[in-house]
């Protein structure tokens, strides 16, 4: 998750008669084009027919590769069934503060957690609801359920909005992300060889951000919510101890049916690679099958070459 680390995919894995190497792959048609809101580009795909309950899926990158709505997009396609966004998190891409990339890795070295991690989420999680609103307005899916998803800090976008009531979430995923300030304090130690000092900025967003201890606060606002742990066994950056107390917490807290889970990778490092319709990653492949598990959509890939662009 860190920005001055880079790391490699470990291994690309081939499952299911869709994705075999050599196999005719069973795609649908989905335009593809741009919304705006407020001050973000969201890129879009779906389906050639929209119905009211068609579901929106929010795709959230991180700030290493994928590290951008494009290369997330690349990474992993759309769903045809549904309405799929990839927003640009802010302060990345397009939405840079004066100084670029150098100012990002400024701000990390700075106070990682209080100056780039939590404005980056936090700002993620309070522009959602507008970002689903506008999308349900343009399309016309007024009934629609949600799904979000993020990559490393994406992740923690992604599960951060999920103690929020202002909409209700079906599924949530997270591949390779921290799962609370505390965790993601112990990388960024571990990244860069010091210790971390703890800013009244970041001592908030310790208690704000932390799934087991907030698992009753997420069960209350989402009662109907599935979430799913992503993590690949070959990450050197978090471990999936975290992720297994998580599931524990919001297993007592829903009190029901399994809720949450955690899925190994095996062999999969801290980055996620480009899709290979030949032999995509097995990462790419976890996502968009529970999606359409919880959604009760296909799992198909998206033709592209009948996709239609249309700019905001």
């Amino acid at each position: 998750m860190a920005l001055s680390t880079s790391f490699a995919i470990m291994i690309t894995a081939v499952v299911g008669a869709s994705y075999s190497a050599g196999a005719t792959v069973r795609c649908s048609p989905v335009l593809r084009e741009q919304i705006r809101v407020g001050d973000t580009i969201v890129r879009v795909s779906r389906p050639l027919r929209v119905a009211a309950d068609t579901p929106i899926l929010v795709l959230y990158h991180g700030f290493g590769s994928p590290a951008d709505a494009a290369s997330l997009e690349r990474a992993i396609p759309p769903l045809p069934d549904a309405v799929t966004l990839y927003p640009t998190l802010p302060l990345t891409g397009d939405r840079l503060q004066p100084g670029g990339r150098d100012e990002l890795i400024r701000l990390q070295r700075e106070d990682y957690i209080g100056k780039l991690l939590v404005p980056v989420v936090s700002s993620a999680a309070d522009e959602l609801p507008a970002i689903i609103a506008t999308a349900r307005q343009r399309f016309g899916n007024t009934r629609s359920e949600i799904g979000v998803f993020g990559f490393s800090a994406g992740g923690v976008a992604a599960l951060a909005s999920l103690p929020r009531r202002a909409m209700r979430i079906r599924m949530a995923i997270s591949l390779n992300s921290p799962l609370s300030m505390a965790q993601a304090a112990a990388n960024w130690e571990h990244v860069s060889g010091q210790a971390f000092h703890w800013s009244p900025e970041a001592r908030r967003a310790e208690a704000a951000y932390d799934v087991a201890a907030n698992a009753r606060r997420i069960a209350k606002a989402q009662p109907r919510a599935s979430i799913l742990f992503l993590q690949g066994d070959a990450d050197s950056q978090f471990a999936p101890d975290v992720a297994l107390m998580a599931v524990a917490a919001l297993q007592s807290a829903y009190a029901r049916r399994q809720v949450a889970r955690v899925e190994m990778i095996a062999g999969m490092g801290h980055q996620l690679g480009a899709f290979d319709r030949s032999a995509p990653a097995m990462a790419a492949v976890k996502v968009r099958e529970a999606f359409a598990h919880a959604f009760g959509i296909t799992p198909a890939l998206p033709c592209d070459d009948d996709a239609t662009s249309q700019e905001p």
